[in-house]
């Protein structure tokens, strides 16, 4: 990163900023390796313990508990925006938001141009994005993870119509909603949620490693940072992204900042 220039459309007013903006995304970088190598000894951590208990799916402690550093440690790389829009608007200014689609849009774009890395970032991306360990990953952040025990999300009141939306003669009915994906394992049994649930982190953990891998080399054939996004701000504060139409540029003059 800190070998790349700025791109063609940056201002000389605003090109003193560059090097504080090449030093910011290594940060980033490094918060993701650091990530990753929590994630990657956990697992190491998870196979001794196994290896020690002859292989059996309890951890040590009793009852399975979710890895939190394993488990959500592939999240921060879903951050990364090569996109230029990367704020939405917040009363009363903006905040930084990236959007996944302007993202894959822009890896599309890069793709068809012939950067081949592009093309490995957005599928690594949208692998993970339907991923059984990111569903996971949601689950334990929100304590309704299925480790342990398959426990109950949720119960509903289901109606069975006839052809006509009417009820049938004793077609209520009451079901469980389960945490999604645990009832895809052939049971529900402790071990086998517990050995999908290890299995799921470690193929996202290769994913992600994959991912990383491609964007490293994708920044080095780029080369180049594109110009912040503009944010317009009206006297009594309210702000906007798309360019006023009474502003000099939209009217076609040939005079005024960028």
């Amino acid at each position: 990163m800190l070998a790349t220039e700025p791109s063609d459309d940056w201002i000389t007013t605003d090109l003193p900023i560059i090097d504080l903006v090449k030093e910011s995304v290594p940060i980033w970088a490094g918060d993701l390796g650091r990530s990753m190598q929590r994630a990657a000894a956990a697992f190491e951590r998870r196979v001794r313990t196994m290896t020690s208990r002859t292989r059996r799916w309890e951890p040590a402690g009793g009852r399975a508990r979710p890895d939190r550093q394993r488990a959500t440690s592939w999240s921060p790389s879903r951050r990364l925006s090569l996109a230029s829009h990367r704020s939405s608007l917040q009363k009363p200014g903006v905040k930084f938001e990236p959007r996944e689609s302007a993202v894959k849009n822009k890896l599309s774009d890069l793709g068809a141009g012939g950067t081949a890395s592009a093309g490995v970032v957005k599928s690594r991306l949208d692998i993970l994005a339907e991923h059984p360990a990111i569903t996971l990953r949601n689950q334990i952040i929100r304590a309704l993870s299925p480790l342990g025990e398959v426990a109950a999300s949720c119960w509903f009141r289901l109606a069975e119509l006839d052809e006509k939306g009417g009820i049938r003669a004793g077609g209520w009915s009451t079901h469980i909603l389960y945490p999604k994906g645990s009832l895809d394992q052939g049971d529900i049994k402790p071990e086998t949620i517990w050995n999908w649930v290890v299995a799921s982190a470690d193929e996202a953990l290769v994913l992600l490693d994959e991912a990383t891998d491609a964007l490293a080399t994708l920044v080095l054939e780029v080369g180049t940072i594109t110009l912040p996004q503009a944010v317009y701000r009206w006297p009594n504060g309210r702000v906007q992204f798309d360019r006023p139409k009474s502003d000099w540029l939209q009217k076609g003059l040939t005079t005024g900042g960028s």
